[in-house]
């Protein structure tokens, strides 16, 4: 079996040392290169991926915002198994996904694909088939980024601020320790599940939540009653208690 090389810094294993060796160098003194890394952990250790299952797929109907969506029941039984840990109403989380995401219907006006650049569109559109729950956005179902990640990652404010900025390579220096002290912060509230821990967050604090927009529980409880009659998610339902109910 060959030998690999792990990155003290990044992680990342080599086929040989000198790409580890290189790794560790620009991690020291490349800050752009280093606050990078440090953004991809932060997202990383926020997203929730959820595998598609081209078994339970289906299509919403007469869903509101969110018909036309292309997801698997399995997506469906997370939002269930984790608003359930949260203590908030299986209506009102599926509400706040369709507001956060609309499921990942393409037909959305406010779809990312009208949002990210194309360079990321397209990144988005060739990535596999995992269903994804991410704060805000959406993409279609199998690409839906977790609704609860990098909207709130330091690094990924600190990089637009410096993006902003004259000096690029000193705003990063001087935001990155409060940067990495948010970071830490951020890691310590997310040991419970992201999906449980936005619904739980919704559930005490509603109305900050989002509170930019000041009729945002409003359209929360509009969609969860769109959605909700979807015969799709009541057939869903239907087959949800028949399962708890034989258990």
């Amino acid at each position: 079996m060959p030998t690999r090389y792990r990155s003290k810094y990044t992680g990342v294993v080599h086929d040989n040392r000198e790409d580890a060796v290189r790794d560790n160098w620009l991690y020291l003194n490349n800050p752009s290169f280093r606050i990078g890394v440090k953004q991809n952990r932060v997202k990383q250790n926020s997203e929730l991926s959820i595998p598609f299952i081209e078994g339970k797929r289906i299509k919403l109907s007469n869903a509101g915002l969110a018909t036309g969506a292309i997801l698997s029941t399995n997506m469906l039984d997370s939002i269930a198994k984790y608003a359930d840990r949260a203590g908030l109403p299986l209506k009102t989380a599926l509400g706040l996904a369709v507001k956060e995401s609309t499921l990942g219907n393409p037909t959305d006006d406010t779809s990312v694909y009208k949002l990210l650049s194309k360079e990321n569109e397209e990144y988005f559109r060739s990535q596999g088939t995992g269903q994804h729950i991410n704060n805000g956005r959406a993409v279609e179902a199998r690409e839906l980024i977790n609704y609860y990640g990098d909207n709130d990652n330091p690094y990924t404010v600190l990089i637009n601020t410096a993006r902003n900025s004259k000096d690029y390579v000193g705003t990063l220096l001087k935001g990155e320790k409060y940067a990495d002290r948010l970071a830490k912060k951020k890691q310590g509230r997310e040991k419970t599940n992201v999906l449980e821990a936005g619904f739980r967050f919704y559930k005490d604090n509603p109305t900050k939540y989002n509170p930019a927009q000041l009729n945002y529980q409003q359209l929360v409880n509009k969609r969860a009653n769109e959605v909700w009659a979807s015969p799709e998610i009541q057939s869903w339902l239907k087959t949800r208690s028949l399962e708890e109910g034989g258990k």
